[in-house]
């Protein structure tokens, strides 16, 4: 790969004096001199070894005039295509971790209880276990340090008044840019960063900002930088109300943000760190307890200096909040706070303590809630937090008592210190629970926290108790333990859909959580099962992790497991697909605001569905291919009742295809008014179907494609009941209103569509319940007499066709249909089935199959743009006849305003210098065409105050 910098000559045109591109600390050994003429130095980068490496460019023209050197990280290798979500981030606390030198270590006397003071963790050792390969086997690629800037000397009370601890921890700053020696040195730290850079692992800092140590130099020589607040959480100082000025201990000054010389300060010794030694990220401490701006103050400069080259430097936050009750409207104020440091030059991510506290504390942990639980507010974390946003689930961390000893529950998790009770080595039970809550973590969205020796259940109680030094003798069910994190952390290295796809439940019950993550094309199944052996029917067909075992199309589950599946790399040949050439394009105007909600569409026969961006191709396209089969059941290319098709068409029916109920709630209401009216006046024909209820080939009692249904009642309720009134019209006396009160044991009808409001009301249900010889008995308070007879021809068509007639199939679905297979709704409903005969509805089940790459014979053919002025809203194949609208003609140039040649002294920014009146900036492109990286480096100038041209 070459990489070429070009230089853009300032205002004036005066060439480059001195300066260019320096690696790392060196000049780089390809680089001689700069070619005058085409104003550029090419780079040969294939001589550097796979990693991280960065160049310093800097310049300086025959005028004197100097550009701030450009700083541009890069990676070589495979970490080229790394992005966050790629990241298992590993926290260590760097003193607790592996004793590598002991040279450093700290033999001061010390007052601290026994467990909170130093034990001799360092650099060298952290070192030593990346050589190791211990991190790579792990499947870890990002490791998150604890402070590792000078600590207060000594010790201090802790919280409980009685016990004292050190600085061991890192967060008592007490040096703004020195290195805490009992850590290492800076040596020591650069060859723990290089090494890391060089297996591929990146390095977070901890970066303290919300208070330092009353030693801090900061706090004697400017007192002015900080609050003179109450102690956080003592009397009329609540740790909420007073966030932003309370001290956490009175040892701790808590720093003012607003304060600018302390703002600048602060982010100019962020940045030192993040610079000197070549680190990729920082997680920002107790955010909500600064300043809110001073987060995107930290963000935005952090990006300027270090993303302008397309590196992303990682920013995490730690916004501590809580999990509030069962409702998602409980916790919107949980989830705004956290947001609210995130998105556009704001933090990439935060610990997402929302979903700890719902789903560790009440789930993985205690067992105290079942998995429906554990799914929904894991879907949560999906849909409350900012577009684009990097979370970071965990089930540990050092601030709370460990998995394991809270999983036991021996009584003993909340205790701290050596005279008390402590955990000890927990049962298999809290091991069975660590596996669930592991495979959990590393199956789900987001970049996964991993606190040191959760990976193997160490034990421990509340801090400090949790910050036991790390113990690598492991046998037995630790050693099993890690064994099983290890394998599962490599298979979501290589498994691009466990670490970027899109979470979608496929069931959930008591103990048992089945979901999708899904990539594109790229798809795997996980499965938690914290119950007895289960069996399924499954829609995959390789297990990649676990015991489990496949037979046909069932999956025996062991007790207690999990397990991850794939489809195989070479898929089984469509033998039943629809021939009908399906193409995604974008939803047409015709529906008016819905298209900017549901941007993508399918054509089946000129009906339409409508999908969100986020709902995978593959279910739009499965489910326009069952509409297909419904609609053309002999894979023809033609439709089997035109005149269904054409009523459908003309009522502008369509499918609405969200990605869960949750997100059509959240377009519902943003919806103008407009669009209600419209619907009133029939403008639109729409039906809902979820893509978390779509399951492709489910006929089983727990897994059932809901397509096969909800796409079935737009054909019925608009196609045929307007096609064909007498036979199919949703109203009392047509044929099968007449078949449908026989099967529900009389003619049960609302009064008032008002009955229909509860789902206790009257609505059109028996007044004293159905009787014994009804074999039809939906019981829903809100559905009204047409939209039982949708249902009923749902249940009566899908039985005809086998799609009921699973064994467990039959016994779930019998409180509200009793014939589940062909034979017996003959016998039982022969007035249906006659209905069903002398139509035009299928004669088969749809399977959702597509065969794109076989069209049928009788394709329409035409435009399918729908900017065109010739769109055909009924063509299934595009036949490049589209003709485009005239552009509309460009505006004439409004003239240039005046050039302002003042400027306000206060808008100079921190280069202006008063002596020279002058200033250069600098500006970066980093492109990768065909393996060259082209920078652009420009130095730009503005004198005496005017602007320069150019």
């Amino acid at each position: 790969m070459l990489a070429r910098i070009l230089l853009h000559s300032g205002s004036d045109g005066s060439s480059l004096s001195t300066g260019g591109p320096q690696l790392n600390s060196g000049f780089y050994p390809g680089i001689t001199t700069f070619n005058q003429t085409t104003e550029a130095w090419d780079i040969d980068l294939s001589v550097l070894p796979e990693g991280k490496h960065t160049f310093h460019v800097s310049g300086v023209d025959d005028d004197g005039f100097a550009a701030e050197d450009l700083l541009i990280p890069f990676w070589l290798g495979p970490q080229q295509d790394f992005i966050w979500e790629d990241a298992l981030i590993y926290m260590v606390m760097t003193d607790r971790f592996v004793n590598g030198n002991t040279s450093n270590d700290d033999n001061s006397s010390s007052t601290a209880a026994t467990g909170a003071g130093w034990q001799g963790g360092d650099f060298a050792g952290i070192t030593e276990m990346i050589d190791s390969g211990y991190f790579t086997n792990l499947g870890v690629n990002a490791l998150w340090l604890t402070p590792f800037n000078s600590a207060a000397q000594g010790s201090e009370m802790a919280g409980d008044g009685v016990h004292e601890v050190s600085g061991y921890h890192g967060y008592w700053p007490t040096a703004p840019r020195s290195v805490d020696s009992r850590l290492g040195s800076e040596a020591e730290l650069e060859a723990m960063v290089t090494s890391a850079h060089e297996h591929g692992i990146r390095v977070m800092m901890d970066f303290v900002v919300n208070h330092v140590h009353e030693d801090h130099p900061y706090y004697s020589q400017n007192p002015e930088w900080f609050n003179q607040g109450c102690l956080c959480g003592s009397t009329d100082c609540d740790w909420n109300e007073h966030r932003l000025d309370c001290l956490f201990r009175d040892y701790m000054p808590d720093l003012d943000w607003k304060n600018r010389d302390a703002s600048e300060q602060m982010i100019a010794d962020g940045m030192w760190w993040l610079e000197r030694f070549d680190l990729d990220g920082a997680r920002l401490d107790a955010v909500k307890h600064v300043d809110d701006l001073a987060v995107y103050n930290f963000a935005s400069r952090i990006e300027q200096r270090f993303e302008s080259g397309g590196v992303d430097y990682y920013l995490k936050g730690e916004t501590a909040m809580g999990w509030v009750g069962h409702e998602l409207a409980d916790n919107l104020g949980e989830y705004a706070t956290i947001n609210s440091y995130m998105g556009e030059h704001g933090l990439d991510g935060q610990a997402d303590f929302v979903l700890y506290h719902a789903v560790v504390d009440n789930v993985l942990a205690s067992g105290n809630m079942d998995y429906q639980h554990l799914d929904y507010w894991t879907n949560r974390s999906q849909d409350q937090y900012v577009e684009g946003a990097v979370m970071n689930p965990f089930i540990g961390s050092h601030d709370t008592p460990r998995f394991i000893s809270r999983a036991e529950d021996s009584g003993t998790q909340w205790n701290q210190w050596v005279e008390q009770d402590r955990p000890g080595n927990p049962p298999t039970e809290a091991y069975d629970k660590a596996r669930q809550a592991i495979g959990w973590l590393l199956t789900t969205p987001g970049a996964p926290i991993l606190y040191m020796g959760d990976e193997s259940g160490q034990p421990g109680g509340a801090d400090p108790d949790n910050r036991r030094m790390m113990d690598f003798n492991l046998s037995g069910q630790g050693l099993e333990l890690l064994n099983f994190t290890s394998e599962l952390a490599q298979l979501r290295l290589e498994n691009v859909a466990l670490r970027r796809g899109a979470y979608s439940t496929y069931h959930v019950s008591e103990n048992l959580l089945v979901f999708e993550m899904t990539l594109g094309d790229d798809s795997n199944m996980v499965v938690l099962n914290r119950g007895n052996v289960e069996q399924w029917e499954i829609p995959y067909d390789e297990v990649i992790f676990g015991d489990a075992t496949l037979f046909d199309d069932a999956l025996a589950i062991s007790a207690n497991s999990v397990t991850v599946l794939r489809h195989s790399s070479v898929p089984p040949p469509l033998t039943d697909c629809v021939t009908l050439n399906l193409s995604i394009i974008s939803t047409p105007e015709i529906y008016d605001s819905l298209t900017e909600h549901f941007p993508k569409a399918i054509s089946v026969f000129g009906v339409h569905l409508l999908a969100t961006s986020g709902v995978n191709d593959e279910t739009l396209l499965h489910a326009a291919a069952v509409m297909a089969g419904y609609l053309d059941d002999d894979s023809d290319g033609i439709a089997n009742d035109p005149a269904v098709v054409q009523a459908m068409a003309d009522a502008n029916a369509a499918m609405v295809i969200p990605r869960t109920q949750y997100e059509l709630d959240m377009i519902i209401e943003q919806l103008p008014e407009s669009f209600y009216v419209k619907m009133d006046e029939g403008e639109f024909a729409l039906q809902d179907l979820y893509e978390d209820e779509i399951h492709p080939g489910g006929r089983s009692a727990n897994t059932f494609d809901a397509t096969l249904e909800e796409v079935l009642h737009l054909i019925t309720q608009v196609g045929y009941a307007t096609a064909y009134p007498d036979d199919f019209a949703e109203a009392p006396g047509s044929t099968l209103a007449i078949a449908m009160d026989g099967a529900r044991g009389g003619h049960y009808e609302e009064n008032d569509i008002d009955d229909c409001e509860e789902e206790e009301g009257p609505c059109a249900l028996p007044t004293g319940g159905y009787s014994e010889s009804s074999w039809y008995h939906y019981d829903d308070g809100t559905c009204d007499y047409s939209c039982m007879a949708t249902e009923y021809l749902y249940w009566a068509l899908t039985t005809h066709l086998g799609a009921q007639s699973d064994s467990g199939r039959c016994y779930w679905i019998s409180e509200e249909w009793e014939p589940c297979t062909r034979e017996q709704l003959a016998q039982t409903d022969p007035a249906i089935v006659s209905l069903i005969e002398s139509s035009t509805l299928a004669r088969s089940l749809p399977s959702g199959g597509h065969c794109p790459d076989n069209p049928g014979d009788n394709d329409i053919q035409g435009c399918m743009n729908v900017n065109a002025t010739n769109y055909n809203q009924n063509a299934t194949v595009d036949d490049g006849s589209c003709i485009m609208p005239e552009p509309e003609p460009e505006p004439e140039p409004e003239p240039e305003p005046e050039e302002n040649t003042e400027l306000d002294p206060d808008s100079k920014g921190e280069n202006y210098s008063s002596e020279s009146s002058s200033f250069t900036a600098i500006r970066i492109i980093l492109l990768l065409i065909l393996g060259l990286m082209i920078i652009h480096f420009a130095i730009n100038k503005m004198r005496g105050g005017g602007l320069g041209e150019g």
